[in-house]
């Protein structure tokens, strides 16, 4: 398969050709988004979004560029940028915007598959909630694929796998990414989409425990993750995802506590 075959998030990718072993097989006539990177100087302007282009801020003083007729995603950096870092976490701002602006829902959000024909669940959270700790327990300890780690692509009530990686503060093993401040975790192949059976909050708290989300606060939940709040989206998809089942999961901080607290989440959803 050549690279213009593989991607992710629905979306056939270009240019990351040093990132090619975490993309993944996409639909023969899948969008293609071609990805650039070029040296400039720090630039800490203010965010310019709307309809049809965007200019945005991202760490370190790089900015994303893009404009929706065009599907190229220019970014620049005051460093050299590997495709490896480029793939993860720059390249999930210019999927999201790319479906935004094409009617979709792109949310800030990890996403894994139950066994069997349960469908995937979403898992949402704020930065260093544990998402990708908790993702990571689920794949490597119980086996349930895990379809992506910060970027829950919704397209026709279905979620869209992103890099087969996950990039981890702290973890022992993988690959040191983003100027060894993670490492990155090879994932397995999974589904390339998968229906969204429920979605499930990360809280941190003094025990372990599961509860149901009242069905009046869900969709103020769902819509706090949109990735680009200015833009419409796709407003049903948001109350479709405030329909189905919806958890909180509370834990403390010890990673000890992760087994207890992903079999009872499962538990919990099966």
């Amino acid at each position: 398969m050549s690279d213009a075959d593989r991607g992710a998030y629905g979306l056939r990718i270009s240019g990351l050709s040093s990132a090619r072993r975490w993309l993944v097989p996409q639909a023969e006539r899948a969008p293609m988004l071609s990805v650039t990177s070029v040296h400039a100087p720090p630039d800490a302007s203010p965010h310019r979004l709307d309809d049809a282009s965007a200019d945005l801020r991202l760490l370190g003083g790089g900015r994303l560029r893009m404009k929706r007729e065009e599907m190229v995603a220019r970014f620049s950096f005051p460093t050299s940028m590997p495709d490896a870092d480029l793939l993860h976490p720059c390249l999930t701002a210019a999927c999201a915007l790319v479906w935004q602006w094409a009617g979709r829902e792109a949310l800030h959000a990890g996403a894994f598959a139950l066994d069997g024909d349960q469908g995937a669940v979403l898992v949402f959270g704020p930065k260093e909630s544990g998402k990708s700790s908790t993702l990571a327990h689920l794949t490597r300890e119980l086996g349930l694929a895990v379809l992506a780690d910060d970027l829950a692509v919704i397209d026709q009530q279905q979620v869209l796998a992103g890099p087969r990686c996950l990039d981890m503060r702290g973890a022992a093993d993988g690959q040191p990414v983003r100027d060894r401040r993670r490492a990155r975790i090879d994932l397995d192949e999974a589904p390339r989409a998968l229906p969204v059976s429920a979605t499930v909050v990360l809280r941190w708290g003094e025990t372990v425990s599961v509860g149901s989300v009242a069905p009046s606060e869900r969709l103020a939940e769902i819509a706090a993750q949109r990735t680009y709040p200015p833009l419409a989206g796709d407003p049903a998809t948001l109350l479709w995802l405030a329909s189905l089942p919806m958890l909180a999961l509370t834990r403390p901080h010890e990673v000890s506590q992760l087994r207890e607290t992903t079999e009872l989440l499962i538990s919990a959803l099966t």
